[in-house]
């Protein structure tokens, strides 16, 4: 982390850390979805974060603009606008019942990077933030599930989120889920107010609605795991880099003959070996990480670069 940071938001780090080391007893190891109740530690941080601040500042980064019962088809305010039209412009959708997404905001909030840099160092995943603001009586989306883990925490107002208490399958990294999708007859049903957090594994259909009077308003982290899949195809591939027979052309006929299972077994066998080796996973594992750099930015890379460092 850069040392500005670290002067910047140094009075935040206990409360971060106390934090972090709540959820991880409650939350985030979790097969289920799982609620922590608001603490001191998130109550602080809560108190350093500002919905609007933070809509205001991303107005000249990536940021979006979803209907509250649409289909989450995002709409990008007019970019030839001043960030005060377009911030008045998304408020006056917002009156009429939209709810406003802002996406990846660990790039324009020292805060909400330090949030993010230290979910990573504690779980080893890669995580990005998005700010949610719901109108009074709003819901977000219809019910959907998403295909990495979820972890919310809730800043303002008042929110139920209702969440299948069983996961559909997630084959794919970026699979979406179906459009028709419906919740459960007896979902789980979670009130947040602020400082509050809630966890949500991958495959977990839920909907999200604002019961209150007020707007609503939630960090949402996606967090990005990596999976054994992940790791295997990874040593496989180093494997096959770092050896030019492995990489040959060869015939259906070649591999249906004795030579070629035999060629096949022996080399399945040398890649057996080689992931019982902790130094090729763990090299694995740090080639994984490289795969997101270029999805960071110059306030996000300090993430990536300690997890690299890590022993």
């Amino acid at each position: 982390m850069p040392e500005d940071s670290r002067l910047i938001l140094g009075h935040l780090a206990e409360a971060l850390e106390s934090w972090v080391d709540e959820i991880s007893d409650s939350t985030v190891f979790c097969s289920q979805p799982a609620l922590h109740r608001s603490s001191s530690s998130s109550e602080r941080l809560v108190s350093e974060l500002s919905p609007m601040e933070l809509l205001s500042c991303n107005l000249s980064n990536s940021h979006c603009v979803r209907h509250n019962v649409g289909l989450g088809r995002r709409v990008s305010p007019e970019r030839h606008l001043p960030p005060s039209q377009r911030l008045s412009m998304m408020l006056e959708r917002f009156k009429s019942g939209w709810t406003i997404a802002s996406d990846e905001v660990e790039h324009i909030s020292k805060v909400v990077q330090k949030i993010c840099f230290a979910l990573s160092t504690k779980f080893d995943f890669i995580c990005r933030a998005n700010l949610y603001l719901t109108p009074p009586n709003g819901q977000g989306f219809p019910p959907h599930f998403d295909a990495h883990d979820v972890l919310v925490l809730h800043l303002s107002g008042e929110k139920v989120w209702m969440v299948d208490n069983f996961p559909h399958p997630v084959r794919q990294r970026h699979m979406s889920s179906p459009k028709d999708l419906e919740l459960s007859n007896e979902p789980l049903e979670f009130q947040l107010n602020p400082g509050d957090t809630l966890f949500v594994p991958r495959g977990h259909a839920h909907v999200v609605k604002n019961l209150s009077g007020a707007p609503g308003c939630q960090l949402t982290f996606a967090c990005s795991r990596i999976h054994v899949e992940d790791v295997i195809k990874q040593v496989i591939d180093i494997a096959v880099l770092q050896d030019d027979s492995r990489s040959q052309q060869v015939s259906s006929s070649w591999l249906s003959s004795e030579q070629g299972d035999a060629f096949i077994a022996g080399v399945l066998k040398e890649l057996c070996n080689k992931m019982l080796e902790p130094d090729a996973r763990r090299s694995a594992i740090d080639d994984i990480i490289r795969t997101h750099q270029s999805q960071f930015d110059e306030h996000s890379q300090a993430t990536v670069d300690w997890l690299l460092k890590r022993e």
